[in-house]
């Protein structure tokens, strides 16, 4: 049996009453600190994009485009030197549908409802057209010296336009069997070309740094707008229709609006190098990526960035918003694709 002494059984803190009333408030610090320090990892947790990363694949080459077509858990992506190929969300790993092998950096869209559409426009002048991965349109502008830098094709997939380098730009409308072909002569050197998502409309950039808006219902030009900057290098719709998302080479992000032509936002850093930009679902939220490897997301209402990922090691070549999900999917020219969880 062990028996304690009566001096051993009293605690320091209970001889020193003094002492005990400074311990207890050390220990009232420490746990304030381990408090503190615990809220601040929860808000780190919930700002740091690491977190909110959802999937990676790693590919055998830089990929220039991806995005969301005819099914919410699948997406699309192109690399260089590599066809089309679908992955599925649940098995990011899993590849499925090669379409079409291309040689050299190219501009890919591919959109559709009950049939898919996708169109190729390779860095030797060929241009391509697959309905539900059917050849359907083969130019190849290696024999009239025409190349087509940048493509498109509407929501529905009935629609196709292609930017020819040299001035102009060609339509191809699907009939219910094959797609029409109609050109549009349009002079000067133009660089990129996008379709609003009802196929009304079309924004064109020139070597000029002007932005061109055409009806494509009459044919006509409805508006020129010149930005007094350098070249314009990529363009993007809101889903409305109502605005356009631009990036310069210097890294300018800028919203216009389609009626009128002004310039309503732009973003406080012009050091982005944006490479890519698409909108929000609800049109709320404009998303980009650039050459300084960072995807922000930015609120369109109050002009703010409000959220940052990162975790490519190369610059962002493209970006798509999942239709339905707060999720986001992101193509690097480091071979990689990743996901990140929006909200």
């Amino acid at each position: 049996m062990i028996v304690f002494s009566r001096r051993t059984a009293h605690s320091p803190l209970t001889s020193h009453p003094r002492r005990g009333v400074f311990f207890l408030e050390y220990l009232r610090e420490i746990a304030g600190v381990v408090v503190l320090l615990g809220m601040i990892s929860a808000g780190l947790q919930k700002m740091n994009p690491q977190a909110k990363q959802a999937a990676t694949v790693e590919c055998s080459a830089p990929v220039y485009n991806l995005g969301f077509a005819g099914h919410d858990q699948r997406f699309w992506m192109h690399g260089l030197h590599e066809g089309v190929t679908e992955l599925d969300l649940d098995s990011i790993s899993e590849r499925r549908n090669p379409l079409s092998r291309t040689i050299g950096p190219c501009d890919v869209a591919r959109n559709g409802e009950e049939s898919i559409t996708t169109a190729i426009a390779d860095s030797l002048g060929r241009l391509m057209i697959f309905r539900n991965e059917q050849a359907m349109v083969f130019h190849d502008g290696r024999v009239d010296r025409k190349s087509f830098p940048s493509v498109d094709v509407s929501m529905d997939g009935n629609t196709v336009v292609g930017m020819m380098h040299e001035g102009g730009f060609l339509v191809w409308k699907w009939n219910g069997e094959q797609f029409d072909e109609q050109y549009v002569e349009m002079p000067g050197r133009h660089e990129t070309i996008r379709l609003s998502d009802d196929a009304s409309q079309l924004a064109l950039s020139t070597d000029h740094s002007r932005i061109v808006f055409w009806d494509l219902h009459e044919n006509r030009i409805v508006k020129t707008v010149s930005t007094y900057g350098p070249r314009i290098s990529q363009l993007c719709w809101s889903h409305d229709g109502k605005l356009l998302a631009t990036a310069d080479d210097e890294g300018a992000v800028k919203l216009w609006e389609s009626v009128t032509g002004e310039k309503v936002w732009q973003t406080s850093a012009d050091d982005l190098s944006c490479l890519a930009l698409c909108f929000s679902p609800d049109d709320s939220q404009l998303i980009t990526g650039g050459f300084d490897e960072i995807i922000r997301v930015w609120d369109i209402r109050q002009g703010t960035m409000v959220r940052e990922f990162t975790g490519h090691t190369g610059p962002v070549r493209t970006l798509a918003y999942h239709p339905t999900q707060p999720l986001i999917v992101s193509g690097s020219l480091d071979g990689s694709v990743r996901t990140w969880v929006a909200n």
